[in-house]
């Protein structure tokens, strides 16, 4: 059995492999740093008053953040993303971070897309840009399929028989509604957060989706989603299923923030 020392060697060689092999499909340089307190991070390094502010109000939320990106100040500068010690040594889930350094990886690409399609060089100006709210969530959802798609096929998860079925829906379904039900009951007075558990489970069900078409698809969704948003999360859930990459959805953000705000209204 591995002690802590070499389970932390083992997830910085794992993370290096994988900014080299990000690198060179992408040509943007990143850095990956392993950290105690992400929150406490995110305020060393915070380059304003109104950022500070900021990052305290989402304390509560931090808590629970296996990892972050935190933004350069010119979209060519190295990008930095923060990981929990936690997601290294989580004896529930000791694989944890096969999925978290795709997701994060995502998010990195799809700023840098963001920030180009929008000729902006400053990633903070890209958030200004029409269409960053739709983008916004928009980057959550393929982060989180990237991220969970990795998992599966990294770990050679079964992806194809009855089996694989019955234990994604017997298991990891079950977990992850009663998760989200949760977490909407949490975050029932922020908007923000309350979109951002929706859209991570509807990532999550589209990979079930991809693998299992005839067991998880838009017919397939949770009753307690329809009965809490009828036809809104079917329009959404399709919309997103249908747009699954930059290139499709780049001239549709601002349709996704329409989408989203019949979900839940600001």
């Amino acid at each position: 059995m591995l002690n802590e020392k070499e389970i932390f060697e083992g997830a910085k060689k794992f993370a290096n492999e994988m900014i080299k092999e990000f690198y060179n499909r992408t040509n943007i340089n990143v850095k990956i740093e392993f950290v105690e307190d992400i929150h406490k991070k995110k305020l060393e390094l915070a380059k304003s008053y109104e950022e500070r502010e900021s990052i305290i109000s989402e304390k509560e939320f931090d808590k629970n953040t296996n990892a972050t990106l935190i933004f350069p100040k010119f979209i060519t500068d190295i990008q930095l993303i923060l990981i929990s010690k936690n997601v290294i040594v989580n004896t529930i889930n000791p694989n944890q971070l096969v999925s978290t350094i795709p997701h994060e990886l995502a998010h990195v690409e799809d700023f840098y897309r963001f920030s180009v399609f929008n000729k902006v060089g400053n990633l903070n100006d890209a958030m200004k840009c029409i269409g960053y709210r739709g983008f916004y969530f928009w980057t959550e959802y393929n982060s989180k399929r990237q991220g969970y798609d990795f998992y599966r096929k990294k770990l050679n998860w079964d992806n194809s028989s009855d089996n694989a079925v019955e234990e994604i829906k017997n298991r990891e379904f079950i977990w992850h509604l009663n998760e989200l039900k949760g977490d909407l009951q949490k975050y029932k007075s922020k908007s923000k957060l309350f979109i951002y558990c929706v859209i991570q489970f509807i990532g999550r069900f589209s990979v079930w989706n991809d693998l299992f078409p005839n067991y998880f698809n838009v017919t397939t969704l949770p009753k307690e989603l329809l009965i809490m948003f009828d036809s809104r999360i079917v329009n959404l859930y399709n919309f997103l299923y249908e747009n699954k990459t930059f290139e499709d959805i780049k001239y549709k953000f601002n349709e996704l923030d329409d989408l989203l705000s019949k979900l839940y209204p600001n």
